[in-house]
């Protein structure tokens, strides 16, 4: 599912992984990717992430969005991220590792805006909940 933001980017996918590497031929690789859900084996757990956008522009120039992390509805750590085209081509970006403690099973919630505006989107959700019981 895409997320279109009123200054014509859109985020055509985003993956959210433990690390990401880039090798000298430009491929990336992506170690940890989170498919459904984030399951850990106690609480508190203190995680590290990368989150990967694959991001589209209407055209040639300079975007720039917001996005910002929120767990259980608690809003805290916020990025910006910036691209720069000069044909309209698809960026991919891998933002900076960041690290959150998680206290109690929720939501892990991504949510996006366009530079200079209010609203915020929600791009990407995962449930976070306890180790299943050996046996269930």
């Amino acid at each position: 599912m895409s997320t279109l933001l009123s200054n014509g980017m859109t985020i055509a996918y985003a993956m959210l992984c433990d690390d990401v590497r880039r090798e000298d031929n430009g491929k990336f690789i992506f170690i940890g990717v989170y498919a459904n859900d984030i399951v850990l084996s106690s609480f508190p757990a203190n995680l590290a992430f990368r989150l990967v956008t694959r991001l589209l522009v209407p055209g040639p120039g300079h975007y720039e969005c917001d996005i910002r992390l929120c767990f259980n509805g608690d809003c805290g750590l916020q990025m910006r991220f910036k691209t720069e085209s000069v044909d309209g081509s698809p960026e991919t970006t891998a933002s900076p590792g960041f690290g959150m403690e998680i206290k109690e099973p929720g939501v892990l919630t991504f949510e996006v805006r366009a530079k200079d505006t209010e609203e915020w989107v929600t791009f990407l959700q995962f449930p976070v909940g306890p180790l299943p019981s050996p046996g269930v």
